[in-house]
């Protein structure tokens, strides 16, 4: 790629937006393409949703602009890029973005699917003033796993909040309050332990009862753990270990 090309596809780039189909937050006001120069190809990341597979290249040329003609292949297949103008441009992932376009030149579409990977965009210019252009595109997959486990965390997480546990510690007892997750629920499960995790109590509770008080315990530390299961005993949701307290309320320390 010589510093000509370089410079225009720079300038290119800087007129390109990317808009993810399907993105809620519409990211795409700032979500950008960039430019290897040293492998003489455009860079494309996806965004860390990876089931968001169908991306559209945004290209803005000024009418002034030297590029005629901008074409893409997929697959060995050539396709070319389609011109935004009133009559098409609800194919825009957002049409808002015409309105936005207007006046500033010619707005075309490059379609790209990271399940479908276009293999290049070409450039071609007006009066055939340099030969036309081919620029591989990069794509940068997202970390499946990461972004899975994320979702699995952030699952968990709303299911807790829905739980509402409550644990309430009185003289030689405790009363623990919750709430069910979902209509599936069939039991609730109390678990109580040791201070050394050794269990020493577990109960099923209906799915009608949503209280559970515990007495005649020691002053000491225990654990509990609450899992609310379906009626084929796959649990819904279930807390990690937790802790309370049971001191004597008239212990007093004396520190000399």
């Amino acid at each position: 790629m010589n510093k000509y090309e370089e410079a225009l596809l720079k300038k290119v780039c800087d007129k390109c937006v990317v808009s993810i189909q399907n993105l809620d937050d519409k990211t795409h006001n700032n979500y950008t393409m960039s430019i290897n120069f040293d492998e003489g190809n455009f860079v494309l990341n996806q965004n860390e949703n990876v089931t968001l597979t169908k991306y559209q290249l945004l290209f803005v040329f000024p009418n002034e602009n030297p590029i005629e003609e901008l074409s893409y292949s997929i697959k060995g297949k050539k396709y070319n890029a389609i011109l935004v103008d009133q009559k098409n441009y609800n194919t825009l992932f957002f049409p808002e973005i015409y309105e936005k376009c207007k006046g500033q030149g010619k707005l075309y579409i490059v379609d790209v699917d990271f399940d479908n990977k276009t293999d290049y965009i070409e450039f071609k210019f007006v009066n055939n003033l340099v030969d036309p252009v081919k620029v591989d595109i990069k794509y940068i997959d997202a970390d499946k796993d990461k972004y899975f486990q994320k979702v699995e965390k952030e699952r968990v997480q709303s299911l807790l909040n829905k739980l509402s546990l409550n644990c309430k510690v009185g003289d030689s007892l405790v009363n623990f309050f919750w709430q069910n997750v979902s209509e599936d629920v069939a039991k609730t499960r109390i678990e109580l332990f040791l201070d050394n995790k050794q269990l020493i109590m577990r109960e099923d509770l209906g799915p009608g009862m949503m209280f559970k008080s515990i007495q005649g315990l020691a002053y000491g530390t225990y654990y509990y753990k609450v899992t609310q299961l379906n009626s084929k005993d796959e649990v819904i949701v279930s807390t990690e270990m937790l802790v309370f307290r049971i001191s004597n309320p008239n212990f007093h320390e004396v520190i000399i």
